[in-house]
């Protein structure tokens, strides 16, 4: 029972370091080309007092009794997801600029209409199984009767949820 729960403890260490090593190359990104994008000086300041927020919060919520700290957590992902639910419904035009080819063609395969119309997917072929997975996905909403912008609107809930509930269960086990 040990080993199992040192295998554990091992995984989640490797799960951090590895979080910290992607949000160290973000951060070293922006602060190579800072005057790119304005948004990156925006976050500079938050980058660096964040730690500091995140250490003072976590003395106050472990003093927290646990069922107290579960609840909290609860309430804040309700909260999120209807701020999510409200956003797609309030501004219903996607922020998808890029992927709006793989759309489209996601589109048409779901039809059965699998000819490339541009030279995209030669240029970008990583986004061909994104396409046939999209695609797929259109097919089984198309018959629910749910339009396109529906069906990526609640694929986008479905993975970013799954994930932030991952990572509050891997938490919720560390602690």
């Amino acid at each position: 029972m040990f080993k199992r729960l040192k295998v554990i403890f091992a995984f989640k260490q490797l799960l951090i370091v590895l979080l910290s090593i992607a949000m160290l190359i973000g951060v070293a990104c922006n602060l190579v080309y800072p005057f790119e994008n304005t948004s990156s000086l925006i976050l500079l300041p938050i980058v660096f007092i964040g730690p500091l927020l995140v250490f003072f919060l976590y003395r106050y919520l472990k003093k927290l009794p646990p069922f107290l700290l579960k609840r909290i957590i609860l309430i804040a992902f309700l909260i999120m997801v209807l701020v999510q639910i409200y956003v797609f419904s309030a501004m219903p035009a996607t922020i998808y600029h890029d992927p709006f080819r793989v759309i489209q063609e996601a589109e048409q395969v779901s039809t059965g209409d699998i000819d490339w119309t541009s030279d995209y997917f030669w240029r970008y072929p990583n986004n061909v199984p994104l396409t046939a997975l999209v695609g797929f996905w259109f097919k089984l909403t198309n018959l629910l009767g749910l339009t396109p912008n529906l069906a990526i609107h609640i694929l986008s809930l479905l993975f970013l949820d799954s994930m932030i509930i991952i990572l509050l269960m891997t938490a919720e086990n560390y602690w």
